[in-house]
């Protein structure tokens, strides 16, 4: 939320960041999306997440700079995402 609609200076550059902005501000549209985009907005929003979420004062998020990205679709069911190119 601060990144939406926040205003701690701190958080302006990701606030300003295309991809951020693109799915956090600006709502992308989920039927235009390809995979290998929504797969680069997850891991920046848990790195963000992860590396900026102490400077928020009382958060009780602890979010992990690991992740793992899935795909789930009725063409391919559910799929691992190891590296999109």
């Amino acid at each position: 939320m601060e990144i939406k609609k926040g205003n701690d200076k701190r958080f302006d550059m990701f606030r300003s960041d295309p991809l951020l902005k693109r799915f956090i501000i600006n709502k992308a549209d989920p039927t235009i999306i390809d995979k290998k985009t929504a797969v680069e907005f997850g891991r920046e929003i848990i790195r963000v997440t992860s590396q900026n979420t102490h400077l928020l004062e009382n958060t009780t998020y602890h979010v992990s700079p690991d992740c793992d990205c899935a795909s789930l679709d009725r063409e391919h069911g559910f799929e691992w995402i190891h590296s999109i190119k």
